[in-house]
């Protein structure tokens, strides 16, 4: 019975080692073949060409915040109500400048930019975005058109913690436009 404790002892001991030495191995492999991203960190007015398509050159040329009440101004432009579930919510509008600098007729996915502040993600609302950019059918652009549009993110308050709510105006943001392998991020205030 001893004997028998022994081993299993010793074979739990060597199990673990196997197990935790595996563990390492395959970390370091993973992270050996993803590398960390670059990071660009781009201050308002500052053009720089987009990582993902470098056919196009962005400029964010302001950035505002929106409370409930300047939300709700919106929404009675809109075809319908947004704002029907009581939560106070709050908005953020970057202006961008895109511009394509290719070689040939191109499209932006501009929706997939996300707005970020410490824990606080969130994506391009296109409600807002249809209603503030009227004129702009679609995101393909001609060799060397520029224009500028207003992209629209919203959040409600369940999304923050009290102090951040409460502060909510003198958080940092940035305008994330990739992850990966460039991570480019434009400081908003």
């Amino acid at each position: 019975m001893n004997n028998l404790k022994k081993i299993i002892i010793v074979s739990i001991i060597i199990i673990s080692i196997l197990l935790s030495s595996s563990f390492f191995y395959f970390y370091k492999q993973i992270n050996d073949k993803y590398p960390a991203p670059i990071v660009e960190e781009i201050a308002i007015g500052i053009p720089f060409e987009y990582s993902f398509d470098k056919n196009f050159q962005l400029t964010v040329t302001a950035f505002s915040i929106l409370d409930s009440d300047d939300l709700k101004k919106l929404d009675e432009d809109g075809d319908q109500e947004m704002n029907n579930d009581d939560q106070e919510r709050v908005g953020y509008l970057v202006k961008l400048k895109i511009k394509n600098i290719g070689k040939e007729k191109s499209t932006i996915e501009n929706q997939e930019f996300i707005i970020q502040s410490g824990g606080f993600t969130n994506g391009s609302d296109m409600f807002y975005a249809t209603l503030l950019n009227k004129d702009v059918k679609s995101g393909t652009y001609d060799i060397g058109e520029e224009r500028t549009i207003v992209m629209p993110f919203t959040g409600v308050r369940s999304l923050f913690s009290k102090k951040n709510w409460d502060n909510i105006e003198k958080l940092k943001y940035e305008l994330v436009t990739s992850l990966y392998p460039v991570e480019q991020k434009i400081l908003l205030n």
